[in-house]
C-alpha cells in the first residue's frame, strides 16, 4: 500500500529547512492539494486544524514515502509526535482526506494539538504566501538555523 504524506509548513517543497530537503531525497512529490480547516501561526512554525467540511481550505504538497517506516519515525521526531514526554506534544499524525483536483487522497498530516485560541490565523490557508506577505523572523530561523523547539 502506498503511504503519502500531506505537509503545509516548513516541509513544503523548497523551504530552506534540512528535514524538507531530506524529505525530497526520500519522497515523490506527487503534487499540491489541500485539506479544509485553518492553519494557525504557532509561533517558530505553523499548525492545521482539521475541520471536515469547513469552507477555509489550507493548502500544501503531497508526497509519496518511498520508505515510509523510516521517514514516519524521523517525522515523528521533528514534530515532537509521540516520545512520552511530559508536555503535550504540539502535534498528533492522522490520516486526512487530501483534495487534489477532484480526487481525493488519504494522506498522513501533522495535526496541531496544541490550544491555539488567541494565535493568529493564516490568513488564505497558504505558508509560502504568508511567509511573502511579512516580517516572520521567528520562522525562518527555525528553518534556516537547526530547526530545534
Amino acid at each position: 500500500m502506498e503511504t503519502n504524506l500531506f505537509v503545509y509548513g516548513t516541509l513544503l517543497k523548497g523551504m530552506p529547512s534540512r528535514m524538507a530537503a531530506r524529505l525530497q531525497e526520500e519522497a515523490a512529490f506527487i503534487g499540491e492539494g489541500y485539506v479544509s480547516g485553518i492553519l494557525v501561526d504557532l509561533g517558530y512554525y505553523p499548525g492545521v486544524v482539521l475541520i471536515p467540511g469547513a469552507e477555509t481550505r489550507v493548502y500544501g504538497h503531497i508526497f509519496r514515502l518511498f520508505f515510509p517506516e523510516k521517514t514516519i519515525q524521523e517525522l515523528d521526531r521533528y514534530e515532537d509526535v509521540g516520545h512520552g514526554t511530559a508536555h503535550r506534544a504540539p502535534y498528533r499524525r492522522e490520516i486526512a482526506e487530501v483534495r487534489v483536483g477532484d480526487a481525493v487522497l488519504p494522506c498522513w498530516v501533522y495535526v496541531c494539538q496544541m490550544d491555539y485560541s488567541g494565535l493568529p490565523v493564516i490568513s488564505g490557508g497558504d505558508y509560502r504566501s504568508y511567509l511573502a506577505q511579512g516580517s516572520h523572523p521567528k520562522h525562518w530561523k527555525f528553518m534556516q538555523d537547526g530547526e530545534d523547539r
